[in-house]
Formats: structure tokens, C-alpha cells, sequence
């Protein structure tokens, strides 16, 4: 999965993991980690809200969106709510470690097929 492919990074580092969205808006702000990775579906608190959350208390926070529903309007709502990157969960794979080092960058990414 995911955490297995972020661990044969060797710029990468898994600091947290959260089941919904409300505890990874507290493990984001407990963390601060370089970047957050969210998807917009999740129980208690969609990822669409914990983004704005997390981007009203921690200004700087830098959120990588990996969700299946990579349509335009999720896209568009995904960049609203202040993420700076989208990839599809199906492109997840060097295009997801690509975005990752743009949004840690503090560079837009937004993966061509979400596009």
C-alpha cells in the first residue's frame, strides 16, 4: 500500500496515520508534518473539512489530496478548501511521490488525469 511504498523512501517519513477527519486534524496540528495526505472521503469529518481546519489554525500546512474521486468539481473543492495538490488514488504510485515532493516544495500539483 501507501505506507509501503513511502517507506522505501528515503526523503520520506511516515510521522502519523489517522483513521477520520477529525484525528487528523489533531495529529496534523500535534505533528506538523512537512505534508499532509488526505482523502476526501473519511468518517466523523470529511477530508474537504479537515483541510479548512487545518489550514484556518496552521497557515503553512501543506495538503496532498489522494482521493478516487477525481472528478473536476472534487478537484476544484479539494483546492478550495486549501489543498495544494490532487492525485487519483489510481494513479497512486510514482505520480503520488511526485506530488509529494511538489506540495513539500510548496509547489501546486495537481496529477493530469484529476486535471
Amino acid at each position: 500500500g501507501i505506507r509501503a511504498l513511502l517507506a522505501l523512501q528515503r526523503d520520506m517519513q511516515v510521522v502519523g496515520k489517522a483513521v477520520d477527519g477529525q484525528e487528523a486534524l489533531q495529529k496534523t496540528l500535534e505533528l506538523s508534518p512537512d505534508v499532509v495526505l488526505m482523502d476526501i472521503v473519511m468518517p466523523v469529518m470529511n477530508g474537504l473539512e479537515a483541510t479548512k481546519r487545518i489550514r484556518s489554525k496552521w497557515d503553512n500546512a501543506r495538503v496532498l489530496m489522494l482521493s478516487q474521486y477525481d472528478d473536476e468539481e472534487n478537484v476544484l473543492a479539494s483546492t478550495q478548501a486549501g489543498a495544494i495538490g490532487f492525485v487519483p488514488k489510481r494513479s497512486a504510485g510514482s505520480e503520488l511521490l511526485d506530488g509529494i515532493r511538489s506540495v513539500s516544495q510548496g509547489q501546486r500539483f495537481v496529477h493530469h488525469v484529476a486535471a
